[in-house]
């Protein structure tokens, strides 16, 4: 930057949700403390009226993406080997998708489906093809909008085709991570934001923020926690969006010279006295 030139403020919005399990409909939510405690939210269409909203509301760029899980979880969803989901996930606007240990339930050759019929691009830096070593997915993709570049980085749980059953993760190995530090450090080069999607809990994503210099922010899923605060690893932004599509998760960051200046964050929860379901995403 010249000398004197006053470094330019950037807006983004990250809107995140995780683990919601194919609960395409309006269902009971415990909310301890409310009156009632058990409470209507979520539905996909619902959802999608939420973060429509919350585009039109931001200051600056906004992106949503979705942290696993999602393709498991309902009587459809086992019904039609996840197929039911496809099309009100796309409705949604996802700008990325990272996979949960739960995605190869119905098989790997119907989870390489799944994914290929997603509208948004599939990351995962830990997925792979146990024969030839290569990834299934892209492990990152940098997105800009707004004159906002972010880099997103997709990690899935090390220990899914260990601990999932046999048939569901033949020929998969989710193992390898290794190289992650170098690789993060690289895309900060050409970020003005990097966030790692993760579907490890909140354990293993505030580990990842101590030991990976170079993450923003990190989105963390897989162990369905409400964080109604902000988790600070330093600097570093550690967030749980809950679960079941009852909620999601909302930050605003505000960027200067390189550096995350400001942050807000909101557990959102999908009240159906606040959001009508969209009508497209219903039917």
């Amino acid at each position: 930057m010249a000398a004197g030139a006053e470094a330019v403020e950037k807006h983004v919005r990250l809107l995140h949700i995780a683990d919601t399990h194919a609960q395409l409909e309006t269902h009971p939510e415990y909310m301890p403390g409310e009156q009632p405690e058990l409470q209507s939210v979520g539905g996909c269409a619902r959802l999608k009226t939420a973060l429509d909203r919350e585009r039109a509301g931001a200051k600056g760029a906004v992106f949503l993406v979705d942290g696993g899980d999602t393709f498991q979880g309902s009587g459809p969803a086992a019904w039609s080997k996840g197929q039911v989901v496809v099309t009100p996930l796309n409705a949604l606007g996802l700008d990325a998708f990272v996979p949960g240990k739960w995605e190869p339930v119905y098989g790997p050759a119907r989870f390489r489906k799944l994914m290929s019929q997603l509208k948004a691009p599939v990351l995962c830096y830990n997925m792979h093809d146990e024969q030839n070593g290569e990834r299934l997915f892209k492990p990152a993709i940098t997105l800009e909008k707004n004159g906002v570049r972010v880099a997103f980085v997709g990690i899935t749980d090390w220990t899914t085709t260990l601990r999932q059953s046999p048939d569901e993760v033949r020929g998969l190995d989710s193992t390898r991570v290794g190289g992650l530090r170098e690789y993060v450090q690289a895309l900060k080069k050409d970020a003005d934001l990097v966030v790692a999607v993760t579907h490890t809990g909140l354990t293993v994503s505030r580990h990842l923020a101590r030991i990976v210099p170079g993450f923003d922010v990190i989105l963390s899923g897989h162990t369905h926690e409400r964080t109604l605060k902000p988790i600070m690893e330093g600097r570093v932004v550690v967030v749980e969006p809950g679960s079941m599509g009852s909620f999601y998760g909302r930050i605003d960051l505000t960027l200067r010279d390189g550096k995350v200046t400001n942050s807000a964050f909101e557990l959102v929860p999908v009240r159906v006295a606040q959001f009508a379901e969209d009508p497209a995403v219903k039917k």
